[in-house]
């Protein structure tokens, strides 16, 4: 900038000279080069500015790559056990997400009934019948014994409490200490536990 000034303070004194002078060439001639030397600073400015600007992006670019190497080996294993732990979470999950809903078969008069797992609260023996209590109070009679569908349904979650009843834990609430113990439904049904199934019923409703 001060190059600048310069110029122009020695242009305008030379004009002077040449208007005492009376040399139009002259004037016109240092118009011009006048011109020049401004175009000649900025384009050098410019070509500064990029200069530096490209510095400090290598610079920059340096002291990341200098960090990535310094990282330790234990960090670096870290985040890859991490990558993985997560991916097999996500892939249990999807798994989990797109596998059908578990559902037993209940041999009708005229029907097959098919019921989700989940929707049945308990089963209760009648004779060679077997009474299934499905959520919503609907009651399902099938001509089984419970003993066949306590095979059946055992790996879901579902334990003998009773001579008489089979129960589904997820849908039970509390453990009562009253008569030797019995449980609690959602519902509000309680449920005998009787003595020889009592350690079993407990240990199943701990999982």
């Amino acid at each position: 900038m001060k190059k600048i000034l310069l110029a122009v303070y020695a242009l305008a004194t030379f004009i002077i000279i040449a208007l005492h002078s009376q040399t139009i060439p002259f004037i016109l001639m240092m118009v011009f080069i006048l011109l020049a030397s401004v175009f000649y600073y900025r384009q050098k400015k410019r070509q500064q500015n990029e200069f530096n600007e490209l510095t400090l992006q290598k610079d920059a670019a340096t002291l990341q790559l200098q960090h990535m190497n310094k990282q330790p080996d234990s960090q670096v294993l870290f985040s890859a056990l991490a990558g993985i732990q997560s991916q097999i979470i996500q892939n249990e999950i999807s798994k989990f997400a797109t596998k059908p809903a578990p559902r037993v078969a209940l041999p009708l008069f005229n029907e097959t009934r098919y019921v989700a797992v989940n929707d049945i609260v308990r089963c209760e023996a009648d004779n060679t019948y077997t009474k299934f209590m499905l959520i919503g109070g609907e009651e399902i009679l099938v001509s089984k014994t419970l003993k066949e569908y306590t095979d059946v349904l055992s790996e879901h979650l579902f334990v003998r409490t009773h001579q008489s009843h089979l129960v589904n834990t997820f849908h039970v609430k509390s453990w009562l200490r009253e008569d030797g113990g019995s449980l609690l439904l959602n519902d509000g049904t309680k449920i005998p536990v009787s003595k020889l199934n009592r350690d079993k019923v407990k240990e199943i409703l701990k999982t």
